[in-house]
């Protein structure tokens, strides 16, 4: 396998410079890559599927197929169902540009963010993304996840 960190950083840039969406699918997708040290490539050839056709998912530009995501579920040993649910996630942002609220009890500080967003001034929302995607991009860069939960 080849270990190409420097792709993760390239997706960063291409989703940057084009100004697209990091769908939830290829970002957990890419972090079982960037934790694995395995390209995209690597990947294709691992699950008997083109490069073009891993890159899109990865891109965000294709939908995943369920037999698709058994497939990448069962390589990385991800929840298959979680999984299925993010897929489904960024089919509705990608259809009808936001989703529907999730039953489920959201991250508390994910939630206390929400609550004071309206309360915050333009400004303090850049800084707030800025230092996000800044230390998005450093994680993704430098292959360095932590796991809360």
């Amino acid at each position: 396998m080849t270990k190409n960190r420097n792709e993760a950083v390239n997706l960063e840039q291409v989703h940057k410079q084009y100004d697209l969406p990091m769908n939830q699918y290829a970002a957990l997708v890419e972090k079982a890559m960037l934790e694995r040290g395995i390209s995209i490539k690597d990947l294709a050839t691992e699950l008997l599927c083109s490069y073009e056709h891993i890159r899109q998912v990865i891109h965000g530009g294709r939908n995943v197929s369920p037999m698709m995501n058994r497939a990448i579920c069962s390589y990385f040993g991800l929840d298959e169902e979680e999984m299925g649910k993010a897929a489904q996630r960024d089919r509705m942002i990608k259809q009808f540009g936001a989703v529907m609220q999730d039953t489920k009890k959201k991250d508390a500080i994910l939630q206390a963010i929400e609550n004071g967003w309206p309360l915050l001034t333009e400004k303090q929302k850049e800084l707030i993304a800025e230092n996000v995607s800044r230390f998005t991009f450093q994680n993704r860069a430098h292959g360095t996840f932590r796991r809360d939960s």
